[in-house]
């Protein structure tokens, strides 16, 4: 298996706080689009990727530091804790975050992070060496690189206060906010980090009848995840082919497609859906004769464990080059290129989850039973890829008795067949593609950019953390990224409870924090002239005073009739940083 503060975080949401950590309860949530905010918490690791969540903390993938096991000891709390005060390796410094640009500064979720310029000798260290790492603590439950799949694959890594390379401008480094409860199948979020950007396996795209597999490829490469370079090596008409075939593609050997193309002469070019007289069953797709213009061409395709080369057949086993960016340079080596910018995309059911790490582990790990690895739950893990709606735009045309073929253009009888060829397999709604995480990524975020009703603000909230993908192919339909829940489901272990073990342990920045109905808003259209909690929650020291004789009564009493009841299930915890 390939693996892969003080916040003022204030929205319509529920919060919860550990010292100087704030979580928070995800409920409205928008696409990042409007701007890169990963930029503000994004963290460089040796190999990896973090997300600042404080001044003075990381939080990343355990396995990212899992290989300094033998310097490291079992804290109280019985996790692995490494100590790297003393230690010049490279995993004891990380390089600068990227600065947030695009916002202006009184738009931040909270106060951007400050630096005490107290700066250390640069001597041999790159320019791009931001802090001095202090410990990495790893997560008690965390087995093994290759056991990642069992699940808690998260560490902490606190950073030593004070220590900088650097001076500069850090108006734009922003700690990310932690989501208290679990992510939902299908929902959106956004993925992040430092990992490579081109693949060496060339992948095929959506247009023929294998959709974002594999092509074969050379048996060695395959067994070898995380290789620079590995090209094409598949088989077609009794041949061994190493680029993709720009000639014409294994549909062209079917008489009723021949057909159907010399009827319909632009047919060529589009899928086409051939029914039976009868209407009933299907006799052939149709896939276009040959590639699109500007194509790469098309391959034979083998899924990730299959090492036998095979023919493919007519309306299977092949699929159309892709032309996507990332697979610029799949037939030949790699570049290396870092884009830390985020891409959307879809939680998967869990059964989609189950079933794609059970195919890895017959192969990888065989000795592994299904009733070890089938409870997503008690691992804390979630999958992510990319969901394409099939537009259902095919042709659909009937084969009648006297091998005459006629287009069937009724919208009725259209969406009848449609839904026949839906029932079995023959159209499916929905494409999934994997990834697109990959080597590099490892401890990187999946998170969601949630708008604060009353302030209009962008908040990123963190969701989980990228742990493991399957095969190492990075964005094969056979190759979600799985991610740590920051936040358990009924049954499970939270992590928070364990973020918040840690905290309760260390010596976290001072904060002062009061309880808020979080219904403010709720209030306010009631009425009750509670003013926008932006007038309080400037950066800087609030009037406690004057907010708590404000909201907290007229708030109460709005929302509950009584300024009791009820309040222990709205309760937001607000933390300004004091210094």
């Amino acid at each position: 298996m390939a693996v892969g503060v003080n916040l003022k975080c204030h929205t319509n949401e529920t919060m919860w706080m550990t010292n100087a950590v704030l979580f928070l309860s995800v409920v409205i949530s928008l696409p990042s689009s409007h701007a890169k905010l990963e930029q503000a918490f994004l963290v460089q690791l040796p190999g990896c990727t973090g997300s600042l969540i404080s001044d003075n903390w990381i939080i990343t993938a355990s396995h990212c530091y899992n290989s300094l096991e033998y310097v490291g000891f079992s804290n109280d709390q019985g996790d692995l804790e490494v100590d790297l005060r003393d230690q010049n390796l490279e995993y004891s410094f990380v390089e600068k975050p990227d600065v947030l640009k695009e916002i202006p500064t009184e738009g931040f979720w909270t106060r951007p992070f400050k630096q005490e310029f107290q700066l250390n000798d640069t001597v041999g260290l790159g320019g791009a060496t931001w802090r001095k790492v202090k410990r990495a603590i790893l997560h008690r439950g965390f087995e093994s690189e290759s056991l990642s799949w069992r699940g808690f694959d998260i560490a902490l890594v606190e950073l030593e206060p004070g220590s900088f390379f650097h001076k500069s401008n850090e108006d734009g480094i922003v700690p990310v906010c932690l989501s208290s409860r679990e992510v939902e199948p299908s929902e959106q979020v956004e993925i992040a980090g430092y990992g490579r950007r081109y693949v060496p396996h060339c992948m095929t795209d959506e247009s023929g009848p294998e959709k974002y597999a594999v092509c074969g490829r050379p048996k060695d490469c395959s067994r070898e995840h995380k290789t620079q370079y590995c090209g094409l090596d598949f088989l077609y008409n009794g041949t061994q082919h190493h680029k993709c075939i720009q000639g014409e593609t294994p549909s062209a050997s079917n008489q009723v497609c021949q057909t159907l193309w010399a009827l319909f002469p632009g047919s060529f070019r589009r899928t086409s859906f051939v029914f039976n007289n009868d209407q009933n069953t299907l006799n052939v797709t149709c896939y276009p004769k040959i590639p699109p213009k500007g194509s790469k061409g098309w391959c034979s395709t083998r899924n990730p464990g299959i090492h036998a080369d095979a023919e493919p057949d007519i309306d299977s086993g092949w699929g159309f080059c892709s032309p996507d960016k990332r697979q610029d340079y799949c037939n030949e080596p790699i570049p290396s290129k870092i884009d830390s910018q985020a891409t959307t995309v879809s939680v998967f059911d869990a059964d989609k989850c189950v079933y794609e790490m059970g195919q890895n582990l017959k192969i990888e790990q065989p000795s592994v039973q299904p009733e070890e690895y089938r409870d997503l739950q008690r691992a804390n893990l979630f999958c992510v890829g990319i969901n394409h709606t099939n537009e259902l735009d095919e042709s659909i045309y009937r084969l009648n008795l006297d091998g005459r073929l006629s287009k069937i253009s009724r919208d009725s009888v259209r969406a009848q067949l449609q839904a026949k060829l839906t029932e079995t397999g023959d159209i499916q709604t929905h494409f999934l593609e994997g990834g697109p995480g990959c080597f590099g990524d490892s401890g990187g975020p999946a998170f969601r950019v949630m708008t604060d009703p009353v302030t209009n603000r962008k908040v990123p909230v963190l969701m989980g953390v990228f742990s493991f993908m399957l095969w190492g192919t990075c964005g094969s339909r056979e190759e979600p990224s799985y991610y740590g829940h920051l936040r358990a489901r009924s049954g499970g272990q939270s992590s928070h409870s364990w973020i918040r073990r840690q905290a309760a342990r260390r010596s976290w920045s001072k904060c002062l924090t009061e309880h808020f109905i979080h219904h403010w808003a709720v209030a306010t259209r009631r009425g009750t002239g509670i003013h926008s909690p932006g007038a309080h929650f400037h950066f800087g020291r609030p009037r406690w005073d004057h907010v708590l004789k404000l909201i907290v009564p007229r708030a109460q009493m709005a929302l509950f009739g009584s300024p009791l009841i009820g309040i222990h299930q709205v309760i937001v915890i607000v933390c300004i940083a004091s210094g």
